[in-house]
């Protein structure tokens, strides 16, 4: 019960720490959905899918890409959607 508590109190102040161990296990089954779905494509468009100019020909760079844009636009929809944030000149 005294772990547990610890444990708790630990999370509490540290709540960035928490965000990111609770994140860690949906980006990868996020990683793990969109590389099986690139892999299930044509054999021809995976090898070139979706970011062929700037990045080798790879599925495994693809999906890491891809979750990347991903993750930073939901990111800035988040931060977009907050109150308070006000798109003006400073």
């Amino acid at each position: 019960m005294q772990l547990t508590n610890s444990i708790v109190i630990f999370f509490q102040n540290n709540s960035w720490l928490a965000l990111v161990v609770l994140s860690l296990p949906f980006f990868y089954f996020a990683y793990f959905l969109t590389r099986k779905s690139i892999r299930n494509m044509k054999t021809k468009i995976s090898d070139y899918y979706p970011f062929n100019v700037i990045l080798p020909k790879s599925t495994t760079w693809s999906s890491l890409f891809l979750l990347a844009i991903v993750s930073i636009l939901a990111l800035v929809l988040y931060l977009v959607s907050q109150k308070g944030f006000v798109l003006s000149p400073a």
